[in-house]
């Protein structure tokens, strides 16, 4: 134990030394080392800011940088521990549950709305009475500072029960299996409350994360409630599709962990000139042993992939680095889905820094490791492939009115008959441009399609060719699948 009055240790200094953080007797602070003096921060309650968390410590001194001492808005960590120095650590835990009551419980929550009809999100939010009886129950065992973080985020978004709901997903998920639930809540609200946008959303849950989280660590769990795992791939399982949906979603039919020559058929991609022609001859012009590193490349998947099964490939690049995320879809003889996996590839290239001409790309090297959680675009993709959202064999976009999201978004450079956007290739370092041509009603004319396209990356640049196992008509399949995929549900029903 820390001797009375032991001399203070500076843990690190901002940038221009404004400010230090310290620790003194086993407690954490911050200095203001802007004026003449120096001074211990304090809280508006005239309270010296400290914490006992080296965590909690170093998030209140980035945030005191980022925000200012000042700023009260949920985003910076300051008001939560604010609230926690100043009031609550002041009162018994029943005056701060009987607050609590006061302020959230006693009143209608928003959550709990009728026009909330969606069974989605009444799986996640409940039903009022019996959810707020929960919630009560809950606060009950929290310790001062779990209600510090139920507060704050009841003040955010004028409901304790999304406080109670985070709380019951930190007890059930951790990493990156909490984050994608973290996305798919924020994102659910965004879409059905006045609150957003959802980037913003996740930057508050995940201050709830650290100021929760710290009591939840050492006291364990509190509401012991186990949550039904939908976003595992099992979820999928069972589910009946086409192979015309999985055409019409861009998968491709494997065997032996290469693409099947056997596909059933293609789409008819009447709405674009592809000019695969000469591509295709390129393709069959490649040597035997340019061939054969393909094949090797794609046998690595074998340890991932069923004998046969329809994959399709996603871009990943927000993640920080050239990677893919691959689906892999097994069904049976009746279109029964038997077994979905995801994978991530990532993609490491020799060399680098100059621009690659055609016939002198830098050679990539792929890993492969199957994931135990579903990002938000293979969720969404697995979505629409079971909603049957997909391109028909000989279906064209043109003669129909682009979704009312696009015109809204507006076109290109004023224009509001040309609508152009760059999607990321899911098979190569380079964006696929397309450019949507309509009349005054928005209802599409022509397209305009381009591949080379600078990727911005010294992986690639706008002379690099697709991989071997693309013939381009994947991409552009996925092009239009962008547009599809923005119509309303009674757009898409009306087309």
């Amino acid at each position: 134990m820390a001797e009375q009055n032991e001399r203070p240790e500076v843990i690190k200094a901002s940038q221009n030394n404004e400010y230090l953080l310290f620790k003194y007797n086993d407690r954490y602070y911050v200095a203001d080392n802007t004026g003449d003096e120096q001074k211990v921060v304090s809280s508006p309650g005239g309270n010296l800011l400290g914490t006992s968390y080296l965590s909690l410590a170093e998030r209140i001194f980035a945030d005191i940088q980022k925000y200012g001492i000042q700023c009260m808005s949920p985003e910076s960590i300051l008001p939560w521990h604010y609230t926690m120095i100043d009031n609550f650590s002041r009162m018994d835990h029943s005056e701060v549950e009987s607050m609590l009551d006061q302020c959230f419980l006693q009143c209608q929550d928003w959550t709990f709305d009728d026009n909330q009809d969606d069974d989605d999100w009444t799986v996640v939010f409940g039903e009022e009475d019996e959810r707020k009886a929960t919630i009560r129950e809950w606060l009950s065992n929290c310790t001062h500072m779990q209600m510090t973080a139920a507060c704050c985020i009841g003040n955010a978004y004028h409901s304790i029960n999304i406080a109670f709901v985070l709380a019951r997903l930190m007890e059930n998920f951790d990493g990156n299996k909490l984050n994608q639930r973290f996305k798919s809540l924020a994102g659910l609200i965004a879409n059905n409350s006045i609150y957003g946008p959802a980037e913003d959303i996740i930057g508050v849950f995940k201050t709830f994360e650290l100021y929760y989280g710290i009591h939840l660590e050492e006291e364990g769990s509190i509401i012991h409630e186990k949550i039904e795992d939908k976003d595992e791939v099992d979820a999928y399982t069972g589910k009946k599709i086409t192979v015309e949906a999985l055409i019409g979603r861009n998968f491709y039919l494997f065997s032996d962990a290469v693409k099947s020559n056997d596909q059933p058929f293609e789409l008819d991609l009447s709405d674009l000139d592809l000019d695969t022609d000469d591509e295709e001859d390129e393709v069959e012009d490649k040597d035997e042993d340019d061939e054969e590193e393909v094949a090797e490349e794609y046998n690595e998947l074998e340890d991932y992939l069923s004998d046969s099964c329809w994959v399709k490939r996603i871009c990943a690049v927000e993640d920080g680095y050239e990677a893919y995320h691959i689906i892999a879809v097994t069904i049976d003889n009746m279109g029964i889905i038997d077994c979905v996996t995801v994978i991530l590839e990532e993609v490491r290239r020799s060399g680098g820094g100059w621009f690659m001409i055609p016939g002198m790309e830098l050679p990539g090297s792929s890993s492969y490791e199957e994931m135990d959680y579903m990002p938000d675009d293979v969720v969404k993709e697995l979505d629409a492939l079971i909603g049957e959202r997909y391109l028909k064999k000989d279906f064209s976009l043109v003669g129909k009115r682009l979704p009312q999201a696009m015109i809204d978004a507006g076109g290109n450079g004023g224009s509001n008959t040309e609508y152009t956007y760059a999607l990321q290739s899911a098979y190569r370092m380079a964006y696929m441009h397309m450019s949507v041509y309509t009349d005054e009603d928005g209802v599409i004319e022509d397209f305009s399609y381009s591949t080379y396209q600078s990727s911005g990356s010294s992986f690639g640049d706008m002379f690099s060719r697709p991989m071997r196992y693309s013939d381009r008509k994947d991409e552009a399949i996925e092009m239009l699948l962008h547009i599809l995929d923005q119509y309303t549900k009674e757009e898409f029903r009306n087309l």
